[in-house]
């Protein structure tokens, strides 16, 4: 996995298509990067468990190259999660108060929320709706079905303003 790191990569993970970032760190158990979402679009994260990749490939397209380069993107790897063990990750996300966009068995399957409780085995996740509230429902999500974890994205990023936004009032 070393090989990988600072470098343009797809992840196919089973259950979905495949995606492509940049490879930031990787760990026993997890692996992030820095997500490219569209043409040329870098947005946040994706903590990507490592039991549901596929394959990972090296992407050779120098316009993305060229393009991350000039945006001075710096990849230092800046999140303090322990990627290593499951737990821990969880901890850590809930230390720094991310909200988080938790992807299960395919796309169709994704949730929206804070970490409110962990457990050995799971996490309870605080649901935020798509219009920025929170919902008062408190899931539970076994880690074992969790294939990606998205953080600092700007779709996530819009919704925690807008909530603080509301708080406010």
């Amino acid at each position: 996995m070393k090989d990988y790191v600072d470098k343009l990569v797809e992840i196919k993970i089973r259950g979905y298509e495949y995606f492509i970032g940049v490879f930031i760190n990787y760990g026993k158990e997890w692996v992030i990067i820095r997500n490219i979402s569209g043409d040329y679009i870098i947005d946040g994260f994706k903590i990507i468990n490592r039991k549901f990749i596929v394959s990972i490939s090296l992407i050779n397209s120098e316009p993305l190259k060229t393009i991350v380069k000039l945006k001075h993107l710096n990849f230092v790897y800046k999140l303090d999660y322990d990627l290593n063990n499951t737990v821990s990750l969880i901890r850590d996300i809930k230390k720094n108060g991310d909200l988080i966009f938790v992807l299960l068995a395919n796309e169709d399957m994704a949730f929206v929320g804070f970490v409110d409780e962990i457990h050995q085995k799971s996490l309870n996740l605080r649901d935020l709706t798509s219009k920025g509230e929170m919902s008062g429902f408190v899931k539970n999500y076994k880690f074992d079905k969790i294939r990606i974890i998205e953080t600092k994205t700007d779709y996530l990023d819009s919704l925690e303003i807008y909530l603080k936004y509301t708080q406010k009032g």
